[in-house]
C-alpha cells in the first residue's frame, strides 16, 4: 500500500488479486484484517451490510449481516467469536471467507465476488459486481492508526435475494465495498464519520473523519467507472442533531483534486446502533440528492458516550440490543 498517497486500482491491475488477498499480520494486540460489503435498494426497500473479521492475536473471526426492511431492522446474522481452526471458519481471501454460515467467495478479483447466508430461516444470496475502480486510500497516521492503517474501496451493483421468513425481496439496488486490515481498536479512534452513496448513474461518494478536533484525519473521493478523484476537503453539517448521534440527515460538501465540488445532501431513514470494546457505531440508512440525481448507501458515525446505549435502546427491540452488545 501506498504511503501517504490514494490510488485508483483496476480489475485488470497485476496487483488486483495481491491486494484482494490476506496481508501480512503484525504483532499488535488490535491488529485485525476486515472484508465489508453494504447494499441498499430504495425500490425494494431494503439496506443493509456485511462483514467478516479475524483476529489473530485471539485466534477468532467475527461475521455480521444485517438488513433494515421497510425502515425496521428485521435481518441480524452475527456468528462472531468464532475459533480460526474451526471446520466452520475460513478466511482465505480471495477463494473463500466464511464464518459458519455467511460465506463471501471471490470469481474475480476487484470485480465480483458473491455473498450468501443461509440457515433455517434466513437464504441471502447477493452478487456485488463492482462498478467503479478501487480507491486505495492514503495509509493512517500513528495517531489514527487504532481505524486500521489500510485500505481501499469501491462501489458496485448488487443483485440477488434476501428471504427471512415472510419476508422475500428481489434486489437490484447498489453497494460499497471496504477491505481493511491493520490495528483497529474501537474504542480508542475517539470518533469518526464514514459516510457512502451510490448514485443512478454509477458514481459513487465516500467521505471519511477519523480522530476528533484538530487531530481529525479527513480523507474521501468520488468513484466514477474510469477513475477515482480523492477529496481534499470539505464538510458534514448534520441536521435534526447537531452532534450526529440520531441526525435526520446531513449536507455534506466534497471539495476534490480535480478542481470540482460535490454538494450532496443526505436523508436518514433509520438508525441502528452497534456496541462494541466501549465505542458506539450508528449505522444510518439514508437516500441522497446531488445535482438533481438520486442515490442511497449506508452511512456510520462512531463515538465514545457512556451514556450511548440507553440512549439507544428505545430504538431496537430488546432481544437484538441484547445479541449487538457482542457485535464486531
Amino acid at each position: 500500500m501506498p504511503d501517504g498517497k490514494q490510488l485508483t486500482v483496476f480489475r485488470d491491475d497485476p496487483a488486483a488479486a495481491a491486494l484482494e488477498a490476506n496481508h501480512a499480520r503484525t504483532g499488535n494486540a488490535f491488529w485485525q484484517e476486515s472484508w465489508y460489503f453494504n447494499f441498499s435498494d430504495p425500490a425494494a426497500g431494503v439496506w443493509g451490510l456485511t462483514r467478516i473479521g479475524y483476529r489473530p492475536a485471539r485466534n477468532t473471526a467475527d461475521g455480521l449481516l444485517m438488513a433494515v426492511v421497510d425502515g425496521k431492522p428485521e435481518v441480524l446474522y452475527a456468528p462472531v467469536g468464532r475459533r480460526l481452526d474451526s471446520a466452520k471458519v475460513s478466511i482465505d481471501a480471495p477463494r473463500l471467507l466464511r464464518t459458519n454460515a455467511l460465506e463471501y467467495r471471490c470469481d474475480a478479483p476487484l470485480s465480483r465476488w458473491r455473498i450468501t447466508a443461509r440457515t433455517a430461516r434466513l437464504d441471502f444470496d447477493v452478487l456485488f459486481d463492482a462498478e467503479t475502480p478501487a480507491h486505495v486510500f492514503p495509509a493512517m497516521d500513528a495517531q489514527q492508526a487504532s481505524a486500521a492503517s489500510d485500505h481501499y474501496e469501491q462501489s458496485g451493483r448488487v443483485t440477488g435475494t434476501l428471504k427471512l421468513g415472510a419476508i422475500e425481496r428481489r434486489l437490484d439496488g447498489r453497494g460499497q465495498r471496504d477491505h481493511s486490515w491493520g490495528p483497529r481498536d474501537w474504542s480508542g479512534v475517539g470518533e469518526w464519520t464514514w459516510l457512502s452513496g451510490q448514485f443512478a448513474s454509477g458514481w459513487c461518494m465516500n467521505w471519511w473523519s477519523v480522530g476528533t478536533g484538530a487531530g481529525a484525519t479527513v480523507t474521501g473521493f468520488v468513484g466514477y467507472r474510469d477513475r477515482t478523484v480523492p477529496a481534499i476537503g470539505g464538510s458534514v453539517t448534520w441536521e435534526g442533531d447537531p452532534s450526529g448521534v440520531r441526525p435526520s440527515g446531513a449536507r455534506v460538501v466534497l471539495e476534490l483534486a480535480d478542481g470540482t465540488r460535490k454538494d450532496i445532501h443526505m436523508q436518514i431513514h433509520a438508525h441502528w446502533p452497534l456496541y462494541k470494546d466501549g465505542a458506539t457505531i450508528v449505522e444510518f440508512v439514508c437516500t441522497y440528492r446531488c445535482d438533481g440525481e438520486a442515490g442511497s448507501g449506508i452511512s456510520e458515525h462512531l463515538y465514545r458516550d457512556a451514556h450511548a446505549f440507553r440512549t439507544h435502546a428505545p430504538l431496537a427491540p430488546k432481544f437484538i440490543w441484547k445479541a449487538l452488545r457482542t457485535l464486531w
